[in-house]
Protein backbone atom coordinates (compact mmCIF):
# COMPACT_ATOMS: atom_id res chain seq x y z
CA UNK A 1 0.00 0.00 0.00
CA UNK A 2 2.99 2.27 0.50
CA UNK A 3 6.21 1.10 -1.02
CA UNK A 4 6.69 1.23 -4.78
CA UNK A 5 7.23 -2.48 -6.27
CA UNK A 6 7.98 -4.05 -9.40
CA UNK A 7 5.31 -6.34 -10.58
CA UNK A 8 6.16 -10.32 -10.03
CA UNK A 9 4.96 -11.24 -13.32
CA UNK A 10 6.38 -13.25 -16.71
CA UNK A 11 9.69 -13.68 -14.75
CA UNK A 12 11.94 -16.93 -15.65
CA UNK A 13 14.29 -18.15 -12.43
CA UNK A 14 16.26 -20.46 -12.13
CA UNK A 15 15.14 -20.45 -8.17
CA UNK A 16 12.94 -17.90 -6.43
CA UNK A 17 12.72 -17.56 -2.75
CA UNK A 18 9.28 -16.68 -1.47
CA UNK A 19 7.87 -14.95 1.71
CA UNK A 20 5.03 -17.35 2.98
CA UNK A 21 5.18 -15.99 6.58
CA UNK A 22 1.04 -16.55 6.96
CA UNK A 23 1.56 -20.27 6.55
CA UNK A 24 -1.95 -21.70 6.01
CA UNK A 25 -3.83 -19.04 6.91
CA UNK A 26 -6.48 -18.60 4.36
CA UNK A 27 -7.84 -15.06 5.30
CA UNK A 28 -7.26 -12.65 2.79
CA UNK A 29 -5.72 -9.17 2.78
CA UNK A 30 -8.83 -6.49 2.72
CA UNK A 31 -10.75 -8.74 5.26
CA UNK A 32 -7.68 -8.63 8.01
CA UNK A 33 -7.20 -4.76 7.00
CA UNK A 34 -11.24 -4.30 7.77
CA UNK A 35 -11.34 -6.11 11.24
CA UNK A 36 -7.95 -4.16 12.20
CA UNK A 37 -9.64 -0.85 10.82
CA UNK A 38 -13.48 -1.74 12.15
CA UNK A 39 -11.78 -2.97 15.75
CA UNK A 40 -9.74 0.90 15.86
CA UNK A 41 -12.91 2.58 14.72
CA UNK A 42 -14.49 0.67 17.96
CA UNK A 43 -11.93 2.49 20.45
CA UNK A 44 -11.84 5.55 19.29
CA UNK A 45 -16.52 5.56 19.65
CA UNK A 46 -15.47 4.57 22.97
CA UNK A 47 -12.87 7.27 23.54
CA UNK A 48 -10.07 4.80 23.90
CA UNK A 49 -6.64 5.63 23.44
CA UNK A 50 -5.08 2.68 21.50
CA UNK A 51 -1.49 2.28 21.77
CA UNK A 52 0.15 0.42 18.29
CA UNK A 53 3.43 -1.37 19.04
CA UNK A 54 5.19 -1.84 15.99
CA UNK A 55 8.52 -2.85 14.32
CA UNK A 56 11.02 -0.17 13.67
CA UNK A 57 10.63 -0.19 10.20
CA UNK A 58 7.83 -1.95 7.65
CA UNK A 59 4.19 -1.93 8.96
CA UNK A 60 4.63 0.97 11.13
CA UNK A 61 4.30 3.47 8.37
CA UNK A 62 1.42 1.49 6.19
CA UNK A 63 -0.57 1.76 9.34
CA UNK A 64 0.27 5.20 9.62
CA UNK A 65 -0.98 5.66 6.06
CA UNK A 66 -4.19 3.53 6.63
CA UNK A 67 -4.70 5.70 9.77
CA UNK A 68 -5.52 8.70 7.30
CA UNK A 69 -8.67 7.59 6.62
CA UNK A 70 -10.16 6.56 10.03
CA UNK A 71 -12.20 9.62 11.66
CA UNK A 72 -10.48 13.19 11.31
CA UNK A 73 -11.00 13.97 14.68
CA UNK A 74 -8.51 11.66 16.42
CA UNK A 75 -5.17 12.82 17.11
CA UNK A 76 -2.38 10.18 15.77
CA UNK A 77 0.78 10.13 17.60
CA UNK A 78 4.18 8.55 16.70
CA UNK A 79 7.64 8.32 18.86
CA UNK A 80 10.81 9.61 17.13
CA UNK A 81 11.61 6.43 14.70
CA UNK A 82 8.16 6.45 12.80
CA UNK A 83 7.67 10.30 13.07
CA UNK A 84 11.45 10.76 11.42
CA UNK A 85 10.43 8.46 8.87
CA UNK A 86 7.76 10.30 7.82
CA UNK A 87 9.06 13.55 7.76
CA UNK A 88 11.97 11.76 4.52
CA UNK A 89 9.48 10.16 2.98
CA UNK A 90 10.40 10.29 -0.83
CA UNK A 91 8.53 10.04 -3.73
CA UNK A 92 10.56 7.75 -5.42
CA UNK A 93 10.14 4.71 -2.88
CA UNK A 94 6.51 5.29 -1.48
CA UNK A 95 3.23 5.73 -3.65
CA UNK A 96 1.59 7.74 -0.82
CA UNK A 97 2.49 10.92 0.28
CA UNK A 98 1.19 11.16 4.26
CA UNK A 99 -1.21 14.22 4.02
CA UNK A 100 -2.70 14.03 7.48
CA UNK A 101 -0.91 15.58 10.53
CA UNK A 102 0.67 13.13 12.53
CA UNK A 103 2.22 14.67 15.79
CA UNK A 104 5.22 13.38 18.06
CA UNK A 105 4.33 11.22 21.03
CA UNK A 106 5.75 13.68 23.44
CA UNK A 107 2.98 16.45 22.59
CA UNK A 108 0.48 13.78 23.54
CA UNK A 109 -1.24 15.00 26.80
CA UNK A 110 -3.05 11.45 27.64
CA UNK A 111 -7.00 12.73 25.33
CA UNK A 112 -8.22 10.06 23.45
CA UNK A 113 -5.65 9.05 20.33
CA UNK A 114 -4.34 6.76 18.50
CA UNK A 115 -0.68 6.32 19.25
CA UNK A 116 2.02 4.18 17.54
CA UNK A 117 5.82 2.92 18.65
CA UNK A 118 8.50 1.20 17.13
CA UNK A 119 8.43 -1.66 19.18
CA UNK A 120 6.94 -4.55 18.05
CA UNK A 121 7.67 -6.76 21.44
CA UNK A 122 7.90 -4.22 23.50
CA UNK A 123 11.39 -4.78 24.36
CA UNK A 124 12.59 -1.71 26.26
CA UNK A 125 11.96 -0.61 30.01
CA UNK A 126 11.02 2.36 28.78
CA UNK A 127 7.89 1.35 26.44
CA UNK A 128 6.98 -1.40 29.12
CA UNK A 129 6.59 1.29 31.69
CA UNK A 130 4.89 3.32 29.24
CA UNK A 131 2.51 0.45 28.10
CA UNK A 132 1.48 -0.20 31.91
CA UNK A 133 0.76 3.13 32.72
CA UNK A 134 -1.48 3.30 29.60
CA UNK A 135 -3.31 0.14 30.89
CA UNK A 136 -3.94 1.78 33.76
CA UNK A 137 -4.98 4.75 32.25
CA UNK A 138 -7.88 2.44 30.62
CA UNK A 139 -6.19 2.32 26.85
CA UNK A 140 -6.02 -0.49 24.60
CA UNK A 141 -3.03 -2.04 23.47
CA UNK A 142 -3.41 -4.01 19.80
CA UNK A 143 -0.53 -5.76 18.22
CA UNK A 144 -0.44 -5.93 14.49
CA UNK A 145 1.94 -8.35 13.65
CA UNK A 146 3.35 -12.40 15.18
CA UNK A 147 3.97 -11.91 19.33
CA UNK A 148 7.65 -13.89 19.99
CA UNK A 149 7.12 -16.05 23.27
CA UNK A 150 8.61 -14.94 26.67
CA UNK A 151 8.52 -11.12 25.70
CA UNK A 152 6.81 -8.28 27.28
CA UNK A 153 4.14 -8.19 24.24
CA UNK A 154 3.57 -12.07 24.70
CA UNK A 155 3.39 -11.24 28.33
CA UNK A 156 0.55 -8.27 28.44
CA UNK A 157 -1.47 -10.75 25.38
CA UNK A 158 -1.74 -13.74 27.65
CA UNK A 159 -2.59 -12.04 30.99
CA UNK A 160 -5.55 -10.03 28.80
CA UNK A 161 -4.01 -6.75 28.41
CA UNK A 162 -3.83 -6.77 25.03
CA UNK A 163 -5.08 -8.07 21.71
CA UNK A 164 -4.14 -9.07 18.17
CA UNK A 165 -5.32 -8.39 15.26
CA UNK A 166 -3.36 -9.28 12.42
CA UNK A 167 -1.62 -6.77 9.72
CA UNK A 168 -0.94 -8.63 6.60
CA UNK A 169 2.61 -7.68 5.90
CA UNK A 170 2.98 -12.02 4.64
CA UNK A 171 2.25 -13.92 1.81
CA UNK A 172 0.02 -17.39 2.79
CA UNK A 173 0.30 -20.54 1.03
CA UNK A 174 -2.59 -19.92 -1.38
CA UNK A 175 -1.13 -16.69 -2.41
CA UNK A 176 2.69 -17.88 -3.16
CA UNK A 177 1.03 -20.21 -5.87
CA UNK A 178 -0.63 -17.36 -7.34
CA UNK A 179 2.58 -16.16 -7.78
CA UNK A 180 4.18 -19.15 -9.32
CA UNK A 181 1.17 -19.58 -11.84
CA UNK A 182 2.11 -16.15 -13.12
CA UNK A 183 5.81 -17.15 -13.33
CA UNK A 184 8.21 -19.23 -14.35
CA UNK A 185 10.18 -20.40 -11.68
CA UNK A 186 12.32 -24.03 -12.01
CA UNK A 187 12.88 -24.13 -7.71
CA UNK A 188 10.80 -22.59 -5.16
CA UNK A 189 11.89 -22.06 -1.71
CA UNK A 190 9.20 -20.76 0.56
CA UNK A 191 10.56 -19.48 4.17
CA UNK A 192 9.15 -17.51 7.10
CA UNK A 193 6.76 -19.56 7.76
CA UNK A 194 6.41 -22.03 10.61
CA UNK A 195 4.10 -24.73 9.21
CA UNK A 196 5.09 -27.66 7.35
CA UNK A 197 3.45 -27.30 3.94
CA UNK A 198 2.35 -31.22 2.54
CA UNK A 199 0.78 -30.05 -0.78
CA UNK A 200 4.23 -28.61 -2.80
CA UNK A 201 3.11 -29.32 -6.40
CA UNK A 202 4.38 -26.20 -7.56
CA UNK A 203 6.73 -25.37 -4.61
CA UNK A 204 9.77 -27.48 -4.21
CA UNK A 205 10.90 -26.77 -0.99
CA UNK A 206 10.25 -25.05 2.18
CA UNK A 207 12.28 -23.97 5.09
CA UNK A 208 12.23 -22.70 8.13
CA UNK A 209 13.50 -18.80 9.43
CA UNK A 210 16.34 -20.29 11.22
CA UNK A 211 17.02 -23.12 7.94
CA UNK A 212 20.05 -21.89 6.00
CA UNK A 213 19.86 -22.02 2.21
CA UNK A 214 23.07 -22.69 0.48
CA UNK A 215 23.42 -22.04 -3.43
Amino acid sequence: NLYKCDKLKYINANIAVLDCGDGKSKADTDSLKEILCNKLKNCIKEKRTVLLPVPKYGRGLELVCMLEAIEESIHIYVDSMIYQQIKVSDEQWHTHQIQRQIRHLSHWFREPAIIVVSDAQLSSVRNQRFADKFIELGGHIVFTGHIYKNTYADFLFNNGNAQLFQYPVHMNYHQARTVCSDNQFEKVVLFHSANIISDKSQLTECVSVKDTLEI
